[in-house]
């Protein structure tokens, strides 16, 4: 009887800890799984903001942290493992690049790169040595920087769309100054103009106006530039310039009025729209105003440079 229940009594131990090995691998696998979450997650919640910011933190959060994840992954299979950590964010980024071929500019372009960049590095360098993986990171975080910097060149690259109208002489254009008096263009030539035109109904180019003033004061003592406002009308607009005049009366730009037809004429698509016009009144820009010193990608000052 003594000798059953010293059997018993070790079978139930052995018993008991084999539930626990049981029970703590299972917790393991679950807390894994939800640092996996976490971390598909905090990349998706990337997604509303600035493109740079957005950029470099999932290019951080996918390598940084799938090596901490692949180093401490409770499964044995590797492709697992690989999906268990990236699988939703790869999956996701993955779908959007696919949906992007029914248009033009896929804007998610370099998330897409970089985040099958940095899991695939996570993957090859999580087992290396500390001295090559810390080298590996700062030829990375090196790499990531530079991109980062170039990265506002991709997105004016495919937001810009060619203007017929570049290289072409300036149309006639029925425009008007403030006293409702037709504005001569052909009294410009021998100047740089330009224009940037807009609409009342465009909160993007109200709020651009403290830019295009600012250049206008940089080039005030430069006689041969001159900087236009030019609104296009809306119906509602139409004969009632005292509702243009409350988004630019603050501003040392002078305000012209343009007819419905202008858009049409100048093949214009979307507002804000910046025209550079050289002084043999030939169309030489048509876009956005570009401005940063990162931005090299038809910049402003490049564009001036060339035509003066």
């Amino acid at each position: 009887m003594s000798g059953c229940n010293c059997y018993w009594m070790w079978f139930s131990l052995g018993l008991g800890m084999q539930w626990k090995v049981w029970v703590v691998g299972i917790m393991k696998k679950i807390k894994f799984i939800l640092y996996c979450i976490a971390l598909n997650c905090a990349v998706i919640f990337l997604s509303p903001l600035h493109f740079s910011v957005r950029f470099i933190g999932t290019a951080i959060l996918l390598f940084f942290g799938g090596i901490f994840l692949l180093k401490r992954s409770p499964f044995q299979n590797k492709i697992i493992n690989w999906f268990s950590i990236f699988g939703i964010w790869i999956c996701l980024i993955s779908a959007l690049f696919i949906g992007s071929f029914l248009y033009s500019g896929f804007k998610a372009a370099p998330i897409f790169i970089i985040s099958f960049f940095a899991t695939a590095l996570a993957t090859i360098l999580y087992k290396t040595e500390p001295k090559i993986l810390l080298k590996s990171s700062i030829l990375y975080m090196t790499f990531v920087g530079l991109s980062t910097y170039l990265l506002p060149n991709y997105y004016v690259f495919i937001s810009h769309h060619k203007n017929e109208m570049i290289s072409q002489p300036l149309p006639d254009l029925t425009i008007y100054n403030e006293n409702g008096t037709l504005f001569d263009l052909k009294k410009e030539k021998g100047k740089i103009l330009v224009f940037d035109l807009w609409n009342s109904s465009c909160g993007n180019c109200i709020k651009a106006f403290p830019k295009f003033d600012e250049l206008k004061k940089e080039f005030k003592d430069d006689t041969t530039i001159r900087f236009y406002s030019v609104n296009i009308p809306l119906d509602r607009d139409i004969d009632k310039k005292e509702a243009v005049r409350k988004f630019t009366h603050e501003y040392s730009f002078q305000t012209l009025y343009a007819d419905k037809n202008i858009s049409k004429t100048l093949h214009i698509e979307a507002v804000p729209t910046y025209l550079i016009i050289d002084k043999n009144q030939t169309i030489r820009y048509v876009g956005d105003l570009n401005t940063e010193k990162d931005i090299f990608y038809n910049n402003f000052y490049d564009i001036l440079n060339k035509i003066k």
